[in-house]
């Protein structure tokens, strides 16, 4: 380990333990033996209950529709809603059978504050942006007067033809009213090019629900991380908004890396990366338990980005939508310096592009009531069919690292953290501590190392383990119904873990898809992602393992997706997801458990286990709230993990924020003591020694028992932030879950709640 993260980890430790100690201390004595709150204790606790890491109250004041329907004809209804349109203004309006509450996007004759190219990009029922002949980008809409629509009635809704005559575009688009919801469609082969333009971008009704600053209340969900909420408030001049590509970025077309290092000399391999979008939604209050729709984003979600853009980018407007991508921008090389020329897709992506809103009133109309109806369509269609599994025991993740490559002189070497004979003895001594039911990794024990086996490799490391001890700690965990996983990392790689011409993936530049950290004390400076052809190849090697009950725990899958663009075999990103699905649910005839690192949608049915849930968002500057809209679509159907306790600032807060969102615990141990890391790839895990956690593993282990236990299995139906700092969390098998942030013994619903803490309510 460098000197420099030597005294970095120094730093951080001294630093996170204050912050940490400072947080939680609730009461100071005074002179007269009394307790009394100290003010640092109640600022600390006040800036974290305000930040946007945590749910706040709820504006609930009645709010009513600026729109009318004049001009409007009905086109379409359900027992819901009715639509209707408008042929003159090429717009939409939807009305709430439950509460006659009207939405639409703007009223040109009346707003404000937006240009015409603006106005008629927010009023269209679709819109587009295109490249022009200098392959610059243009947006422009459906209402204004350069385009010609034909709409076609249908039995509950209607087609349109909207042809940009001199721009010699056209496409043809449906909106549907269906049993339950309103669904918008382009076709593939719905876009029509004609001349030197082409497409770029679609988006569906764009500002549809959409907000003046804060003239109402209520807010947009992103489903950044966890979930985040970004309420309604007066213009901020903030420089962008939220823009986040669905299931992450596609490191064939999208940067790697962005410019982050805000002027300072700090490597790029410490900056944070940001929260994905886990799932293809985004969702919009008008007044909250009032009036809300969701946006289910369907076929065309790998292509799709959600926005979320707060008053004072760009316009004064709260407004959120999907865009399609159905090309991108990429850079065409043409110089040896790396230089070149940003261009176009040549070929637009080949897929359709459809989206559905679902209008909820009422008390549903809130994140909750959104994430309720998400899982229960889920469900309906086959995406989430399994159920989460039930023990007597919170299962806790832990993760046991073999080995890992070394800096030596000349030749690397290997060092040693923990064999099989270890993991048996730290399972035993947990046991005796009360600690069962271990969801049990085997990480760095193929090849000779972590960060030394072969990305395509499924030879296991003697020296660590062989079949007998293997079968021996699989034993060893099944008598108390833990789990036996070995990881594999299927689709990332050093240079020394694959032959780069031969196996690394390529962008649509011809480059390698990489990422690179400027920091020099690094043993390795660049990953690459192995072509996308060729991920499924590494999963199933790895799913040959001559073992048997074996199970196996792929990192990157559940949070990578990425086309590749080598030569003579392209794979597209939509190609790579139906191939780790094939695999996945093949496996389950033949691996005894599935575990999966990271939460997209698409393999969320076919982990037993799911690590690395996020528990906040991106906490950007506008975002107000995180919520738990993700656990609240996967609780009751996968065991859902949170990211390692001994690595970063484990504090009191975060132990309740795992509860409250029905998460469980993850470490990473070694055997061996933390500074053997030293002079490996894994130096940067400070503390994973079996010695000094132990006795942590077992508190918490406890205290997660005594909180989720009454909720395995369950799913949950509501969350509700009762005042600052105290929330209630409905569950489905009739329990309540009341957990309490600030320093103060309270009670809420006739429950009291200590200081800290949480309690449980039956019915």
């Amino acid at each position: 380990m460098s000197v420099i993260k030597q005294t970095l980890a120094v730093v951080l430790v001294v630093a996170l333990t204050a912050g940490t100690a400072m947080a939680l201390q609730a009461a100071s004595n005074t002179d007269d033996g009394t307790q009394t709150q100290t003010v640092q204790t109640l600022e600390a606790e006040s800036l974290e209950l305000d930040s946007n890491r945590h749910t706040h109250t709820d504006d609930l004041s009645p709010v009513t529709s600026e729109f009318t329907l004049d001009g409007y004809e009905k086109v379409g209804e359900n027992e819901v809603f009715t639509l209707w349109l408008n042929r003159t203004d090429d717009a939409i309006r939807i009305q709430s059978k439950a509460n006659g509450y009207i939405w639409g996007g703007v009223e040109k004759s009346t707003v404000e504050g937006l240009n015409k190219t603006w106005t008629d990009f927010a009023n269209s029922i679709v819109s587009i942006e295109y490249f022009d002949e200098k392959n610059t980008e243009r947006r422009i809409g459906i209402s204004g007067d350069d385009c010609v629509t034909q709409y076609t009635m249908t039995d509950n809704g209607f087609t349109c033809r909207a042809e940009y005559t001199e721009l010699e575009l056209a496409f043809t688009f449906s909106v549907e009213v269906q049993e339950d919801g309103l669904h918008f469609a382009v076709a593939e082969d719905g876009l029509e090019e004609m001349g030197e333009n082409t497409f770029k971008s679609i988006y569906f009704v764009p500002f549809f629900g959409t907000v003046k600053e804060d003239e109402k209340p209520g807010y947009m969900l992103v489903p950044d991380g966890s979930g985040a909420l970004i309420r309604f408030q007066k213009a901020v001049k903030h420089l962008n908004g939220y823009e986040q590509r669905i299931y992450g970025k596609n490191f064939a077309i999208d940067a790697l890396e962005e410019a982050n290092d805000l002027q300072t000399s700090r490597p790029n391999d410490f900056s944070v990366e940001k929260k994905q979008a886990l799932l293809p939604i985004y969702g919009m209050v008008n007044g909250i338990d009032q009036n809300a729709f969701l946006a289910v984003i369907g076929e065309g979600a790998e292509y799709a980005s959600i926005l979320a853009t707060p008053a004072g980018v760009s316009t004064d407007f709260n407004w959120a939508a999907c865009r399609f991508d159905v090309r991108q921008r990429y850079l065409q090389p043409t110089q040896k310096s790396g230089g070149g020329v940003w261009l176009p897709q040549a070929e637009p992506n080949a897929t359709g592009f459809e989206m559905t809103m679902y209008f909820l009133s009422g008390e549903d109309a809130n994140y909750s009531g959104m994430a309720t109806l998400y899982r229960e369509k889920l469900e309906q269609e086959g995406t989430l069919t399994r159920s989460e599994r039930v023990d007597a025991t919170v299962p806790v993740h832990l993760d046991f690292l073999g080995a890992d490559v070394k800096k030596q002189f000349l030749v690397p070497g290997m060092q040693v953290f923990t064999t099989a004979e270890d993991v048996a003895a730290m399972v035993q001594e947990l046991r005796t501590m009360g600690v069962g039911n271990i969801t049990a990794v085997l990480k760095g024990f193929y090849g000779k190392g972590l960060n030394a086996a072969s990305v395509s490799g499924n030879k296991l490391n003697s020296k660590l383990i062989d079949r007998n001890s293997y079968e021996t700690l699989y034993d060893l965990l099944a008598e108390d119904g833990s789990r036996l996983y070995l990881y594999g990392n299927p689709v990332t790689a050093n240079e020394s873990q694959l032959s780069i011409n031969a196996q690394a993936g390529n962008t649509m530049s011809k480059a390698y898809i990489a990422l690179s950290s400027n920091n020099p004390n690094l043993m390795y400076t660049e990953t690459y992602y192995v072509k996308a052809s060729q991920v499924r190849d590494n999963m199933d090697k790895l799913a040959a393992t001559d073992l048997p009950n074996l199970s196996l725990a792929f990192d990157n899958i559940g949070n990578r997706l990425y086309a590749d663009y080598t030569r003579n075999r392209v794979t597209t990103r939509l190609q790579m997801e139906e191939e780790m699905v094939a695999a996945m649910a093949g496996y389950a005839d033949t691996l005894e458990n599935r575990a999966v690192y990271g939460g997209n949608l698409y393999l969320a049915d076919y982990a037993d286990d799911m690590f690395n849930v996020p528990l906040v968002g991106s906490q950007y500057l506008f975002e107000s709230d995180s919520v738990p809209f993700l656990q609240m679509v996967y609780k009751g159907h996968v065991d859902m993990y949170g990211d390692y306790l001994n690595i970063g600032n484990l504090s009191r807060t975060k132990l309740l924020k795992m509860i409250e969102y029905g998460v469980y615990p993850s470490f990473i141990l070694t055997w061996t003591d933390s500074t053997t890391l030293q002079d490996t790839p894994s130096e940067d895990l400070f503390s994973t020694a079996f010695a000094d956690w132990k006795d942590r593993i077992a508190e918490i282990a406890k205290e997660m028992q005594q909180a989720l236990s009454a909720f395995e299995g369950a799913k949950m139906l509501q969350h509700d932030v009762l005042e600052e700092g105290v929330v209630r969390v409905t569950y489905d098998n009739g329990k309540s879950l009341y957990i309490n942030y600030t320093n103060a013994q309270t009670v809420a619903d006739d429950v009291t709640l200590p200081a800290e803490g949480f309690m449980i309510k039956e019915g």
